[in-house]
C-alpha cells in the first residue's frame, strides 16, 4: 500500500516583519538575519516611510530603531498604536 501525500494543503505564509532603521548597515543586517529564520522582511529607513508603508497591508510586527532623525521610534510607536492598537511593535 502506498501512502498518498495531500498536495492540496497550502502552506501558511511567513510572518511579515517591517524593519525601521536609519542606519543602512544595521537595517540590512537585521533584515538578513530575520530572513534566514524564515520571516518575510520589508525594510524602510525612517518613521515617515514606515507610516507610508503601513497605509496598505499591515505587517505582523514592526521592529524599529528608537533614535532616528525626524520621527523617533517612540513617536512612531505612538502613531502605530493609534492606527492599529493590536500591532506588535
Amino acid at each position: 500500500m502506498t501512502k498518498q501525500t495531500d498536495t492540496s494543503a497550502v502552506p501558511e505564509p511567513a510572518p511579515r516583519v517591517l524593519v525601521v532603521e536609519d542606519d543602512p548597515l544595521v537595517r540590512r543586517s537585521l533584515a538578513d538575519w530575520l530572513g534566514v529564520v524564515g520571516l518575510a522582511v520589508e525594510q524602510v529607513e525612517s518613521g515617515a516611510a514606515a507610516l507610508a508603508r503601513l497605509g496598505g497591508d499591515m505587517p505582523d510586527v514592526v521592529l524599529s530603531d528608537v533614535r532616528m532623525p525626524g520621527m523617533s521610534g517612540i513617536e512612531l510607536l505612538a502613531e502605530i498604536q493609534r492606527r492599529d492598537p493590536g500591532l506588535p511593535v
